[in-house]
């Protein structure tokens, strides 16, 4: 099965199919299986999704999502674009809400996206090096409560 990569017709697709994945998440409630195995089972899914998308013609991430930072992620990101941890944090973070010792960018889209494009592409944090939001551990109790 082809995986659609328009974001437009993304969107209309997920629109047309709301009470369906509202019906999914309910059914992930209550079944039987363990958060561990939802997610693991989530993240192969995406893995195997992400290996179709070539993310240099989209972008879609960058503009929509505030990827969360750790610490290793502000050092190499700060180290990448040659300036100090608290320039770089005073000029592009702030603080995540569901995980007080991390971070995300203070705006949307990434203040590095020009074009569709990561400027500072080999300075990449972790986050979006593993391409995806989605891979963090909290994944389900994201997406489903």
């Amino acid at each position: 099965m082809k995986t659609e990569t328009t974001l437009k017709r993304i969107e209309k697709i997920a629109k047309k199919k709301d009470d369906e994945n509202w019906a999914f998440r309910t059914f992930l409630k209550g079944c039987d299986l363990s958060r561990a195995e939802i997610d693991a089972r989530v993240h192969q899914l995406t893995e195997e999704v992400s290996a179709q998308i070539d993310c240099t013609k989209c972008a879609n991430c960058c503009k929509q999502i505030s990827p969360v930072l750790d610490q290793a992620d502000v050092v190499h990101f700060a180290g990448g674009l040659e300036i100090s941890l608290s320039e770089f944090k005073d000029g592009y973070l702030s603080p995540a809400e569901d995980a007080p010792t991390k971070q995300i960018f203070n705006q949307r889209p990434c203040p590095f996206l020009q074009d569709d494009r990561c400027t500072k592409l080999r300075s990449q944090h972790a986050h979006v090096r593993r391409r995806s939001a989605r891979e963090r551990a909290e994944l389900l109790q994201k997406w489903i409560y």
